[in-house]
């Protein structure tokens, strides 16, 4: 008797649907930054990491798969919403470049995006 691995349940090439008619990526986007990013929340209570930690950004990769179809759409009206959501918190925040508060990204906090 020997150990088999078990098979993969799922190919390799797989492209999960992340998004559609009901589950919409500017929603998505939303709750990310309520959970995580700067400024204020109608709900700090449901933040896992406490009212006073927040991240400086995001880092997204996405698989190259997914370069021309639906979800590569949904993916940039993620982005964008996040990019849009870190920038209100910014000017919002009233911070200035090199004050307190900036850590060193030219200020506000960044969304990064890249193809895997």
């Amino acid at each position: 008797m020997g150990i088999r691995p078990s098979p993969s349940p799922l190919p390799s090439t797989v492209v999960p649907n992340l998004f559609d008619a009901t589950h919409h990526a500017t929603s998505f986007a939303l709750t990310l930054f309520s959970l995580f990013g700067e400024g204020l929340t109608e709900r700090p209570d449901l933040r896992p990491l406490g009212e006073g930690v927040t991240v400086d950004g995001f880092d997204v990769k996405i698989p190259s798969a997914w370069k021309g179809t639906f979800q590569d759409g949904e993916l940039q009206k993620f982005l964008g919403r996040l990019g849009e959501l870190n920038s209100d918190a910014w000017q919002q925040s009233g911070a200035t470049l090199g004050g307190l508060g900036d850590l060193g990204n030219n200020g506000k906090p960044v969304v990064l995006f890249g193809w895997l």
